[in-house]
């Protein structure tokens, strides 16, 4: 709830930046800059060029401040969206019971940090189609959130694609199919939670055996 007000706090700022930026920009456009003006011996000064020069300059730096602050504002919904999948992702894990103190301790400091990036990635018919249909059903009528639970979903399928066709000895292997066991869904798996559950005992594993 927090996290959405949040959002649309930002949103509501980023269009008011915009407003402002345009009206800003506007006034350059309407600034009165003469062409020529005929010069005679008493002139000694070139005001009635520079005044309305040095106004387009100033709108034309409060229009572009406007519009980074805009743009920086889409920054923190697309941070503050990921920050709310991460929440979701990590509520589940809890409440399915699959982590003990230690990994609690850590998740909870990886909520700190909020760490993705997103990018378009790609998975074959099947698996696509259930990531779909598990992102609709988590973000009903929010296509924003499905298209970036989509394409967080897909990401972390094709890390586990390319660690499954890695060189794994057979305590890998096991614990790759474990956290697929432990993360199954009615539509296939949590791909995030699976890629996060094998990184944790990997790491854990790596630690054990002094590597």
């Amino acid at each position: 709830m927090m996290i959405s007000m949040l959002e649309n706090v930002a949103n509501f700022g980023t269009a008011v930046c915009g407003a402002l930026a345009a009206y800003f920009w506007w006034k350059v456009a309407m600034e009165n800059t003469p062409a020529t003006k005929n010069l005679t011996a008493e002139m000694t000064n070139f005001d009635w060029l520079t005044r309305p020069l040095a106004a387009q300059a100033r709108n034309n730096k409060m229009g572009a401040t406007f519009a980074s602050l805009g743009a920086a504002l889409q920054v923190v919904v697309a941070l503050l969206k990921l920050a709310s999948l991460r929440f979701r992702q990590i509520g589940a894990m809890f409440a399915s019971g699959n982590c003990g103190g230690t990994m609690r301790s850590r998740v909870l400091a990886a909520v700190v940090a909020v760490i993705a990036t997103t990018s378009i990635a790609f998975a074959d018919a099947d698996t696509m189609a259930g990531i779909k249909a598990a992102c609709t059903a988590d973000w009903p009528g929010d296509y924003s959130m499905q298209e970036f639970c989509i394409n967080n979903q897909v990401e972390s399928y094709n890390h586990l694609v390319q660690i499954n066709s890695g060189n794994q000895n057979g305590d890998e292997k096991a614990m790759l199919v474990k956290c697929l066991g432990d993360w199954k869904t009615a539509t296939g798996s949590d791909w995030s939670m699976v890629e996060f559950c094998y990184k944790d005992q990997h790491e854990a594993y790596e630690r054990l055996n002094g590597k």
